[in-house]
């Protein structure tokens, strides 16, 4: 797991017409900076045993009619309790034999040709969609994307405890060439094709249902074949992630 200090905020409370009671939802800050998504707080759920480990603070925010609602609820007790500037002294540290995680932003240097098209032109047509939406998205720094894909694997692998059908082996073997790849434009600008491909790559595994279902039988197998096509674009066909993968012990 990349070093540094992990700080989670729980906020529960209920949304109108929902089955169960009480709705939850976390938000993960990184040496005091919460995730964001499109300049705004990244809710989402995150596995039990990093909440066990690392939650800080739990808000009730009360009643909301629509999840929209419920989510400005949120933001707006976000903004009032500022939890992590105060947290932050409390909050965990975690660290890795990997001195290079500790770089917090990517240093800006010339980009890198262009790519995308002839990347995203290779996938099958549902494939395609879904990663060339991930390429719209803002850059995220290094240390979030890595943060990202192990939590990730966190809760592969208690929907595994779960339901007994998550293909770990494929996945872990996805999420560790993910991560190199990670280091491979490490040097790169954020707003860099070859950066910007691993960040798409590296959202196409972490989003459950993309074209296929993370928790059905070869529900990795397209995530395989996005991340082999970034992997090849770069030059690293030693990234490359058999599909046989999933019959053998990672």
């Amino acid at each position: 797991m990349p070093a540094g200090q992990i700080q989670i905020v729980e906020f529960r409370g209920h949304v109108a017409g929902t089955k169960q009671g009480e709705v939850t939802t976390y938000l993960l800050a990184i040496d005091g900076d919460y995730r964001t998504k499109y300049l705004k707080p990244s809710f989402e759920y995150l596995p039990k045993s990093w909440r066990d480990k690392y939650q800080v603070e739990s808000y009730d925010v009360g009643r909301a009619g629509t999840w929209q609602e419920f989510y400005e609820k949120c933001n707006a007790r976000l903004e009032q309790e500022d939890p992590f500037a105060t947290a932050k002294s409390g909050s965990a540290q975690v660290n890795t034999d990997d001195d290079k995680t500790d770089e917090l932003e990517v240093p800006n240097v010339p980009e890198s040709g262009g790519g995308l098209e002839e990347a995203s032109s290779a996938m099958d047509s549902s494939v395609r969609g879904v990663f060339e939406s991930f390429l719209e998205d803002p850059p995220e720094r290094r240390l979030s994307l890595q943060f990202e894909v192990n939590g990730y694997m966190s809760l592969l692998q208690e929907e595994e405890q779960r339901l007994g059908t998550v293909d770990l082996p494929l996945a872990r073997a996805i999420a560790n060439s993910a991560l190199k790849l990670l280091d491979h434009v490490a040097s790169d600008s954020f707003e860099s094709d070859d950066y910007s491909m691993v960040q798409a790559a590296i959202r196409y595994f972490t989003v459950a249902e993309d074209a296929s279902s993370d928790f059905e039988e070869g529900g990795f197998d397209d995530d395989a074949e996005v991340l082999n096509l970034v992997a090849r674009k770069l030059g690293r066909e030693d990234l490359v992630v058999p599909l046989s993968e999933r019959t053998t012990t990672v």
